[in-house]
């Protein structure tokens, strides 16, 4: 199995008892958090093998995880900051902070 086929399945057995669960989304929103995690990781430099940077990526899980999650619940809230309605206050997370411990693989001349 995948880690996107991983983590769909991880998170949809999280999400799937919510009403408006949609498995369609949240399978683009986790392949946008993996190809994020790569542009971040900067692989083109490394001369990694396509199995070198899967391994890597897998290392990433939770990271990767908690950013397509992240992104799944702010669906219809986009760059949202602040949302008060009565009884309820949200407040979202800097997404930046998901990226931490995500370090680029530098190449030095």
């Amino acid at each position: 199995m995948s880690l996107q086929e991983d983590l769909v399945q991880d998170l949809t057995i999280e999400l799937q008892s919510d009403a408006n669960f949609d498995a369609d989304l949240l399978s683009a929103k986790v392949k946008n958090a993996i190809n994020e995690v790569k542009l971040v990781r900067n692989y083109v430099v490394t001369g990694l093998t396509e199995q070198q940077i899967n391994d890597d990526l897998c290392n990433l899980y939770s990271a990767i995880r908690n950013i397509a999650l992240y992104d799944y619940m702010q669906v219809g809230a986009s760059f949202e900051d602040n949302h008060v309605e009565p009884g309820t206050t949200r407040h979202w997370d800097d997404r930046q902070k998901l990226f931490n411990g995500i370090h680029a693989f530098v190449k030095i001349f």
